[in-house]
């Protein structure tokens, strides 16, 4: 029994048929069968009476239904401290230990973890840590006190890419020097809302 076979089993009861999970999970028909045998194999009880158009839980899955939910809540309370955790880690990094993260390490953080970042840590990044920020969410969830302490030597760093993926807010809260450091490319790579949110 593993939290996949669990979390397919929990789906399938929710949604009342094989398809219709298998269309919620984002995975095959074939595939949560295939999840639901392992799990009753696993079990040694089938758990599910599988009617023509219409899916009813046996006794054995009335019994692992709420264990199988509690299950899948304590996992999901689990992943939900260790990204606290990990957010706390960030924050209390000095800005010298900031500073010295590889580009690798900067590209693979989350924006939860941006945005523990304070003003000064985010100040001690260099050029080349900013424009390894690649991804939509690191840039579009950053604030606009993390973006206007970044610097001007970090917006002429950027690259259009990630010129383009600023929101016309945080564009209008930059301050006048960052602006100007814009290179003329990104200038050119926005589009006609982000130019106007620069006005």
């Amino acid at each position: 029994m593993n939290i996949s076979q669990l979390r397919t089993f929990v789906t399938v009861t929710d949604a009342g048929s094989f398809s219709e999970a298998a269309r919620q999970m984002g995975i095959s028909q074939p595939a949560v069968t295939m999840q639901i045998q392992s799990l009753e194999a696993d079990v040694g009880a089938t758990l599910l009476d599988r009617r023509y158009r219409r899916i009813d839980l046996t006794e054995a899955g009335r019994v692992l239904l709420p264990y199988a939910r509690r299950v899948l809540a304590e996992v999901e309370g689990a992943r939900e401290q260790i990204a606290a955790l990990s957010s706390d880690q960030m924050s209390q990094l000095s800005t010298a230990q900031v500073a010295s993260l590889t580009t690798a390490q900067i590209a693979s953080l989350t924006s939860t973890d941006l945005n523990a970042l304070d003003s000064s840590q985010m100040a001690a990044l260099s050029s080349s840590q900013v424009a390894a920020l690649s991804s939509t969410p690191q840039i579009t969830n950053l604030g606009t006190a993390d973006l206007n302490a970044l610097g001007t030597q970090h917006f002429a760093a950027l690259t259009s890419a990630q010129a383009t993926r600023l929101s016309t807010s945080q564009l209008a809260a930059l301050e006048t020097d960052d602006l100007r450091a814009l290179s003329t490319a990104n200038i050119r790579a926005l589009s006609t809302d982000q130019l106007a949110a620069l006005t």
